[in-house]
């Protein structure tokens, strides 16, 4: 006889991709999805900081701990500039002039 070839679905009702997942949580594919820029920071494993205009080192994460060695005492007495090779200050001078130049348009200084 001849074989009888139909086609049948399943369908699972089943969500496996989100199965491990807390039910409020949102991913950045759901609708109303928000990203929190501290959270990342803080959970990110790339050393960063945040300084302030002056140098002065007003945040950082535990992964930049991690990879300095230094400890939240040390770094409340510190500058980005005391942290940076000797070698490597004039170009970290020319990224915080840069960076302040692009956040104030006003102060940018044109060569004639």
């Amino acid at each position: 006889g001849e074989h009888d070839h139909r086609h049948t679905s399943i369908v699972f009702t089943t969500d496996r991709k989100h199965k491990h997942r807390k039910k409020k949580e949102k991913t950045s594919l759901d609708k109303g999805f928000k990203l929190s820029h501290q959270e990342v920071f803080l959970a990110s494993n790339v050393p960063q900081l945040i300084a302030s205009p002056a140098g002065r080192i007003v945040a950082c994460n535990d992964f930049f701990y991690k990879a300095t060695g230094l400890t939240q005492k040390d770094v409340k007495r510190l500058t980005i500039f005391s942290i940076v090779k000797v070698d490597k200050l004039s170009y970290m001078f020319d990224i915080v002039a840069n960076a302040l130049r692009s956040s104030n348009p006003s102060s940018v200084v044109t060569k004639s």
